[in-house]
C-alpha cells in the first residue's frame, strides 16, 4: 500500500465515524460547575427569603411581654433543628444555671428553669455554645468569662448580648497584653457596635484556629453590656467564609456547626446530642 493509499484510508474512516455521529440523537451537554453554581445561589436566595436574619432573634423583654410570640413561633416552625437532645437544666454546670436564673427576671419567666424550658432547640444550643466556651476561658484574673457575665439581654442563633460586670474589660485588656486575645480597641470593628445607649468600648478575640470566641464589650456610662460570638474560623477564611457569605445572603452562623467545633476540634461538650 502506498503512502497516498494509505492516507485516503484513514480519511475515510474519520468520514465514516463523523457520519455515524451525527446520525446518533444528540444529548445536551450538562456542564456542571455552571448549573452547580446556579443552583448553589438559587438555593441559597431562597433560605434567605425564607429565613431572613431578623427572625433569628429573641430579646428576653420582648418574650416577657409576648409581644414577640407571632413572630418567633412562625420561626420555630420554620427553621429546621437538628438536635434533640438537650440537658435537663438541674444537670447544667451551676455558672450556666446562675446566668440563666438571672434572666428568668428579664424574660419575665419564674425561674432559669421554666426559661430554659421555654427556649426552643436553636436558642439553646446556641445560649450553651457561649456558656460552654465562655466558662473554658480563663483570663489573667483567674476567673474565666462566664464568671463575669450576668443576666441575658438577648439571644440570637450567632450570638447572645449579656450583662457583664466592670472587671471584664480590665481582665480582658490585660489578656490582650498578654497575647491571649486579639484587641481591636474602640474602632476596630464596624460588625459590633453594641445598641441602644449602649457603646462600644472595645473588641476581643480569642487565638484559636477554629472556634474564636468573640467578645465585644460596651457601656452606657455606668453598666457594660457584652455580646458574644464564636466564629468558624480566624483571619481570611473568617471574613471570606462567614462575614461575607452571610451578609450577601443574609444568613447567620449555624449553632450546631459551632457546636461541632467546639467537640472536635477544641475538646469542649456545650452539653447537646443529635436527634
Amino acid at each position: 500500500m502506498s503512502l497516498r493509499d494509505w492516507f485516503n484510508r484513514q480519511k475515510e474512516k474519520r468520514a465514516a465515524r463523523k457520519a455515524a455521529a451525527q446520525a446518533k440523537p444528540k444529548k445536551k451537554r450538562h456542564y456542571g460547575i455552571k448549573i452547580s453554581g446556579k443552583v448553589f445561589l438559587c438555593a441559597h436566595f431562597v433560605l434567605a427569603a425564607q429565613y431572613p436574619a431578623s427572625l433569628y432573634e429573641l430579646k428576653l423583654p420582648d418574650m416577657a411581654s409576648g409581644a414577640i410570640s407571632a413572630t418567633f413561633s412562625e420561626t420555630v416552625k420554620k427553621v429546621p433543628d437538628r438536635y434533640g437532645t438537650f440537658p435537663a437544666f438541674g444537670d447544667l454546670p451551676q455558672g450556666y444555671q446562675r446566668v440563666l436564673n438571672e434572666s428568668a427576671v428579664t424574660a419575665g419567666a419564674a425561674n432559669g428553669g421554666v426559661f430554659y424550658d421555654a427556649l426552643p432547640p436553636r436558642y439553646k444550643a446556641a445560649a450553651l455554645n457561649m456558656f460552654a466556651k465562655s466558662e473554658a476561658t480563663y483570663l489573667p484574673d483567674g476567673k474565666n468569662v462566664l464568671d463575669h457575665l450576668h443576666n441575658l439581654r438577648e439571644i440570637h442563633q450567632d450570638r447572645i448580648f449579656v450583662n457583664a460586670d466592670g472587671s471584664l474589660a480590665a481582665a480582658l485588656n490585660q489578656g490582650a497584653q498578654d497575647g491571649q486575645f486579639s484587641h481591636r480597641g474602640k474602632f476596630g470593628s464596624s460588625l459590633h457596635q453594641g445598641e441602644g445607649a449602649f457603646k462600644k468600648y472595645a473588641s476581643y478575640k480569642s487565638d484559636d484556629r477554629k472556634g474564636n470566641l468573640d467578645i465585644t464589650l460596651s457601656h452606657d456610662g455606668k453598666n457594660w453590656m457584652a455580646e458574644i460570638d464564636i466564629d468558624y474560623y480566624k483571619g481570611w477564611r473568617h471574613f471570606f467564609q462567614e462575614v461575607v457569605y452571610h451578609h450577601a445572603f443574609e444568613m447567620r452562623t449555624d449553632p450546631y456547626k459551632v457546636g461541632n467545633i467546639l467537640r472536635n476540634d477544641q475538646g469542649i461538650d456545650p452539653g447537646y446530642r443529635p436527634k
